[in-house]
This record gives C-alpha cells, structure tokens and sequence, in this order.
C-alpha cells in the first residue's frame, strides 16, 4: 500500500510542505493508491481533529472506534465523510462527532458537478429530536462573473435568489423573492430546470 502525504491550508487548499512551516493551522492529508483516507487538522503544531473519508455502507461503529483508538484526546472532535460517485457527479456527506465519538446531530451534503463546482448544499440539524433543513444550490455565471446562490423552503420550494450585482442590493441582502426572478431572469428557471426546488440530483 502506497502512502501519499499532501498539505492543505485552514481552508483545505493545497500548499507546499515548505508552506507548512509558515502558517499555523494547517491539514496533513493522507492518501491511500490515490485514494483519499483522512486528514489530520493542526492549530498551532497540535492535532485537534480528524476528518475520516469512506465509501456508503461503511461500519460506522467500527471507524468510530478506530478514531478513539489511534487519536484518544482530539480537542475538536472528528468527522467522518461518506463519499460517492453518482453518474458525472460527487456526492459528499459530512457527519460531526464528538472527542468522545457522539455524534453531534449536525451534518452537511454536498453534491458537486463535474467541474468539481458546488452546486448543492443541505445542512440537518436535530434538535430535541426534530431535524432541522437548511438546503441552497449554487450557479456559477462565467459571463457576468457571479455566482448564484438558491434558497429553498422546508417544503422543497425556491424561496429566494441571491447574487452579488444589481438587481441584487444591499438593502435586500442581495437576494430577490422567488417570484422576483421572472422579471430580472425570465428564462433561468426553464433553461436550468435544477433551481426550480429542492432535489438533490438535476
């Protein structure tokens, strides 16, 4: 098995191993034949999260004790990442987990495209035993040089567009209503059918 170790900044953007010596939070990323295994999460020369990359219908209980065993004082907790190809796209699920292995009752899907752009997002919170959605999509315009972002209701339907430039304003935090949309971009919804709810896959 061939071990491949890369750097990422805070941000989890490739750096130089000479790069890491001049920041203070940074990832040490562990790759398996090319395939991505874990990442170590540094502040100030400590490690204080691990982030754990699988594959669906994965043994949870057993990543999680492998976690506790080999890192059995992280000050940040873990997360375990669920990774899956569907047709031309990548599926991403993040789960948050404790220092003690709970799990925190927080994750977060992404769904990306295949020029590795995020157009998904849905983060599930369960509080008192209710989850919470917060779903977006996302539109990059080459043209105008501006991404989209698309917010949903709890039933699934567009409830709002927001952009960066006119007729996205300030005093709007630059968003527009849903039914706004038609009037300053009449053929976005029938040309990118994708925006019109909530679903995960276009």
């Amino acid at each position: 098995m061939a071990i491949n170790i890369k750097f990422e900044n805070e941000f989890e953007k490739l750096i130089t191993s000479q790069q890491v010596s001049s920041v203070d939070n940074f990832h040490k990323v562990f790759e398996e034949n090319g395939i991505l295994k874990k990442k170590e999460e540094y502040k100030n020369n400590l490690i204080v999260k691990v982030i754990y990359y699988t594959v669906p219908n994965f043994n949870e209980q057993q990543i999680i004790s492998e976690i506790l065993n080999n890192y059995p004082s992280l000050m940040d907790g873990f997360e375990i990442r669920v990774l899956e190809n569907i047709g031309i796209y990548k599926k991403e699920v993040q789960k948050f987990f404790s220092a003690t292995g709970i799990y925190d009752n927080f994750s977060i899907t992404l769904l990306f495209n295949q020029e590795n752009s995020l157009i998904y997002e849905k983060q599930e919170d369960i509080i008192n035993g209710i989850a919470d959605y917060d779903v977006k999509k996302y539109f990059y315009d080459s043209l105008l040089n501006d991404k989209y972002e698309f917010i949903y209701k709890v039933n699934g339907e567009l409830s709002a567009m927001k952009g960066s430039y006119p007729p996205f304003v300030a005093e709007n935090d630059f968003a527009i209503g849903a039914n706004e949309m038609t009037i300053y971009f009449p053929d976005f919804l029938t040309n990118n059918p994708y925006y019109q709810n909530a679903n995960l896959l276009p």
